[in-house]
């Protein structure tokens, strides 16, 4: 039974609606002759894109045998909980870090 943890549907509704907002003005703006607003407004629709992505892609899978943490950019990492030796749990202002530790004292991945 795998349970998978991702980011809030607000990321994505966020994505949505930035890029098409943004892109309805790109366009407007290209049409009208507009290029240099146009321009500026184009990284807007590539962020709106970006959360979308986050979204799809940045999850983390709790399997049976092991944690799986996807990202949007860096490699995938799989990790057997034969591996953890401690998690450690570091409230620095207002909010909980959480990082696991491997059989070596390496750290193995940050959860903020």
């Amino acid at each position: 039974m795998d349970n998978v943890i991702r980011l809030s549907k607000f990321v994505k509704n966020l994505g949505i609606v930035t890029t098409v907002l943004f892109l309805i003005i790109v366009l407007v703006t290209f049409v009208t002759g507009n290029m240099g607003v146009a321009i500026c407004f184009m990284p807007f629709v590539f962020l709106g894109i970006a959360l979308i992505l986050a979204y799809k892609k940045q999850i983390i899978v709790v399997n049976e045998d092991e944690i799986v943490f996807s990202y949007l950019v860096k490699k995938t990492q799989h990790i057997k909980y034969n591996d953890i030796r401690c998690i450690l749990m570091i409230p620095l202002n207002g909010r909980t870090d959480v990082i696991l530790i491997d059989k070596m004292y390496n750290r193995l991945v940050t959860l903020e």
